[in-house]
């Protein structure tokens, strides 16, 4: 990607809150994200329009990622059925944590 070994390469939190970023981009950068942040320890997406296909790859990328501690997906369109199986989704993804509401 572009952002290897940019600037973002050095960064450790990442925050797009509330920037309409829908399921392609949370699709793309679970995608690129271990290599183009490679030192990433918080990723804030809360309050944008992607749901829950979408917040399982996040969680899933953000495991096979060895810095990212915390994923903030706060204020997402999940459906009543994910937002019921997240405490069993919290407890498969001790790393990273998982934030949503």
């Amino acid at each position: 990607t572009a952002a290897r070994g940019g600037a973002m390469a050095s960064m450790k939190r990442l925050r797009l809150e509330n920037n309409n970023v829908d399921r392609k981009g949370a699709e793309a950068l679970a995608e690129h994200m271990q290599e183009a942040l490679p030192v990433l320890q918080e990723l804030g997406l809360s309050g944008n329009t992607f749901s829950d296909s979408s917040v399982l790859e996040l969680a899933s990328a953000g495991r096979r990622h060895p810095t990212l501690r915390k994923i903030l997906l706060q204020g997402l369109p999940l459906s009543d059925d994910f937002l019921r199986e997240m405490p069993a989704l919290r407890e498969t993804h001790q790393r990273p944590q998982v934030i949503v509401g």
